[in-house]
């Protein structure tokens, strides 16, 4: 999978996560629900915090796919 159509499923999957918690469709604590409602009201407030990087973030989703779940013995 190139990074363009990885990155642009993340994205997908992300803001179909926001759109979820904020239904109601999706079970979540206070503080996640708030967490999205203020990404949602202010998405510049978030770039005064965290500097996003899409290849840094390729870069974990990378690794991460690697892992494999072990229900250990």
């Amino acid at each position: 999978m190139t990074p363009t159509v990885y990155s642009e499923k993340c994205l997908s999957n992300a803001i179909e996560y926001i759109e979820g918690v904020l239904a109601g469709q999706i079970v979540t604590g206070d503080l996640v629900k708030r967490c999205v409602q203020r990404h949602v009201d202010d998405p510049e407030a978030l770039d005064k915090l965290i500097r996003f990087s899409i290849h840094r973030a390729m870069r974990v989703f990378r690794f991460f796919s690697l892992l494999r779940h072990s229900k250990g013995e």
